[in-house]
């Protein structure tokens, strides 16, 4: 879960047209590692099963559910700063 504090900050910059979605999401996955977005684009694009990237990494299932729990961490960490440099207008 996102902590409220982000949830309600995000939520405002959103509403009060002061971040673009598309760019904030360019941004935020430009500061992923190759093997971050990699997980990312299974997991949240081609919606992939825990086992089935599990098979394509040749790791175990429990390996990529805790990968993909630091990703989420880490998405949650870097996404203010993402949506601030957006409001500010640098890229």
């Amino acid at each position: 879960n996102i902590p409220v504090y982000i949830e309600e900050k995000v939520e405002d910059m959103l509403e009060n047209d002061e971040v673009d979605i598309d760019e904030a999401k360019r941004i935020l996955l430009s500061m992923l590692s190759v093997d971050e977005l990699e997980l990312y684009e299974m997991k949240y694009v081609q919606r992939l099963s825990l086992k089935e990237i599990a098979k394509t990494l040749d790791i175990a299932p429990t390996a990529v559910a805790m990968r993909t729990s630091r990703l989420r961490s880490k998405v949650k960490e870097l996404i203010i700063p993402a949506l601030e440099e957006i409001r500010k207008g640098g890229s």
